[in-house]
């Protein structure tokens, strides 16, 4: 696993992309989608159109996953 920058205080809004998210848990595209798609994977948010996952709630994903 690629470590993952923790947000920093004046930064509290940090985001990866779909394929970020895929590249760091070393899996391929439609599996980070398909857990969007069955609400099992880490939250994401649309900003733009865009998919983003937020640090925090990766964080929060890996510490309840035992990742």
């Amino acid at each position: 696993m690629r470590p993952l920058n923790t947000p920093l205080p004046d930064q509290p809004h940090l985001f990866l992309t779909l394929s970020e998210v895929a590249d760091r848990y070393r899996v391929e595209l439609r599996t980070v989608e398909g857990w969007r798609y069955r609400g099992i994977g880490p939250k994401a948010v649309k900003i733009g159109g865009r998919v983003l996952f937020p640090i925090h709630e990766l964080m929060k994903f890996e510490e309840a996953s035992g990742l």
